[in-house]
């Protein structure tokens, strides 16, 4: 039937047969939540008119909706198809209507028809909820869904298929910023929608992959979530003549927008807060911050530490093969200067470079282990280029993630666990820092007994690090020939000198520079990731069978 006149959207309707169905082409993953209901469990009406007629945008384009099938009013559409009434259909048949008017949308432009291409969706929930009983005593029953695309799309052409394909008239409401937004609408109560009223065995899809409401219903914690929680509370306070109650989050927004952090070569963050709080915070804020004047600094800290998080996690779960490609993908910081330098402290020193590279990219491949060997740089005078080759490591992985030379104490590798490398510049093979015993341990990949102290809280016993942390280490060509001699053989006895120092000497792998090259004068060469993952990468040779390390 061709429509007489246009609708609310100004667009018509296709020439589909009224409530023709077409199944769906994949069959739809669903479940219910809660194998069974409570048994005094009844799902009331909504007490007053619900508010999901919200006006909707006919341009939207976005990725989250929630749609609602109401109870039709009249028998037919303004298009002529005739309205079913949703109540008449499970949620699990609601369900596979939806999926299939995604999979085949209406669309009426020709590009569009001649793509034919449906509407992708990441995950779905189906809601039902009833009505107050009208004057005959019938509660009709409507339906929610939250929609989450796996991108943004225009909701008109499902909007069709719907009522064309199925005979549901629906409303699609755009206000909803995101996938939690939709669902707390339809699984959170309300002074409009008491706890009873709601349906508590949603239709999820897709099946075992949907998380659980109580995950997905709540907006995540940003800055800018807290500043807007902030703000309500400030005005609701003021509004009712009452304190504003002021917490730690109340502090995260502000810390955040304005980039307070203590950095490398300033430790201020705690300075400049107090200075903002005292020119433009409410009283509330300024007596809160002024109690805990001497937290400010920790307070800061955990601030971005929760602000950086996703961060945090998704580098320290990169492995150390894929940040070195990553960063030979990156910026370039030194402009072309790191190369042509090693370039020069290579040939000066007749480093063997394909072999060095060869061993560093097994190192950070294979990690710490027996067939690994602690790489070092050792020098005749300074100047060589040794520390030069390995810094670039620092800024690969971050210096958070990188173990320095320890110093003397009782917990010296305290802060070992967690670090992706090692780097121990200019270090002593020696007993002054750490025993030759848990030196051995150390650098052939065994089990290493960490002390750390008893008297914090939460601290029981000393760790044991299984860590694989590959190392590499500088130092002086003397220490070397000092550590040899202790682990060379004593005439007298037939035996090493010190066997725990021809143990430790046995694991190391030394590269010898005895030639000083100088610096371009006036030009600062910034230590560059990309040229040192690009140069290792290129020069490194295929790893013999077996390792490289024997």
């Amino acid at each position: 039937m061709k429509p007489t006149r246009r609708l609310r959207v100004k667009t018509k309707f296709d020439k589909a047969p009224p409530g023709s169905f077409v199944p769906y082409l994949v069959k739809p993953k669903c479940r219910l939540v809660g194998k069974q209901k409570p048994r005094d469990f009844k799902q009331e009406f909504l007490s007053e008119v619900d508010d999901w007629e919200a006006q909707e945008k006919a341009c939207a384009h976005k990725a989250v909706y929630l749609v609602t099938l109401p109870h039709p009013k009249r028998s037919h559409a303004a298009c002529g198809t005739k309205l079913v009434a949703p109540g008449t259909r499970s949620k699990k048949q609601i369900l596979q209507c939806f999926l299939d008017a995604a999979a085949h949308p209406t669309y009426t432009d020709g590009r569009s028809l001649s793509r034919g291409l449906g509407v992708k969706l990441k995950q779905a929930g189906v809601w039902r909820e009833f009505h107050q009983p009208d004057g005959a005593g019938r509660a009709e029953a409507h339906f929610h869904i939250s929609v989450l695309g796996c991108s943004s799309f225009r909701f008109l052409p499902m909007k069709k298929a719907l009522l064309s394909r199925h005979g549901f008239a629906s409303h699609w409401s755009c206000t909803h910023i995101a996938y939690w937004s939709a669902v707390r609408y339809c699984a959170v109560p309300s002074p409009k929608k008491p706890a009873k009223a709601l349906d508590v065995e949603p239709e999820l899809w897709p099946e075992g992959e949907h998380p659980p409401l109580h995950e997905c219903r709540e907006e995540p914690m940003t800055a800018a979530a807290l500043r807007k929680r902030s703000e309500t509370k400030y005005m609701s306070a003021a509004e009712q003549g009452k304190p504003e109650k002021i917490t730690e989050l109340d502090v995260w927004p502000i810390v955040v927008a304005k980039g307070f952090r203590d950095g490398p070569d300033e430790n201020v963050a705690h300075l400049k807060l107090i200075q903002y709080a005292k020119g433009n915070c409410s009283k509330a804020m300024q007596s809160f911050l002024f109690k805990r004047r001497h937290a400010l600094p920790q307070l800061i800290e955990s601030v971005w530490m929760w602000e950086t998080c996703d961060e945090m996690l998704a580098e320290a779960g990169k492995s150390r093969l894929a940040a070195l490609h990553a960063a030979a993908l990156g910026p370039c910081a030194c402009s072309g200067l790191w190369p042509a330098h090693l370039a020069k402290s290579v040939a000066a020193n007749g480093i063997s470079f394909g072999e060095l590279c060869t061993d560093v990219l097994h190192a950070l491949t294979e990690g710490r282990s027996e067939t690994t060997p602690v790489l070092v740089m050792a020098g005749l005078r300074g100047g060589e280029g040794k520390s030069f080759f390995l810094k670039p490591l620092l800024e690969l992985f971050g210096h958070e993630y990188v173990f320095p030379c320890p110093e003397p104490g009782t917990f010296p590798l305290l802060d070992l666990p967690g670090k992706k490398v090692v780097f121990l510049d200019d270090w002593r093979f020696d007993r002054t820092v750490l025993p030759f015993a848990t030196q051995c341990r150390w650098y052939d990949g065994s089990v290493v007994r960490l002390q750390r102290p008893q008297n914090q809280n939460g601290t029981v016993g000393h760790v044991t690090y299984r860590g694989s942390a590959p190392i590499f280490a500088t130092t002086k060509a003397d220490d070397i020939q000092r550590l040899a001699h202790l682990a060379s053989t004593n005439p007298a006895t037939g035996q090493p000198h010190d066997i725990n120092a021809s143990m430790c000497l046995r694991r190391l792998k030394v590269y010898y520079y005895n030639v000083r090259v100088d610096k371009p004068a006036g030009k600062r060469i910034e230590y560059c990731p990309k040229c040192f993952a690009q140069v290792i990468l290129a020069q490194a040779k295929p790893a013999a069978p077996g390792g490289i390390f024997v």
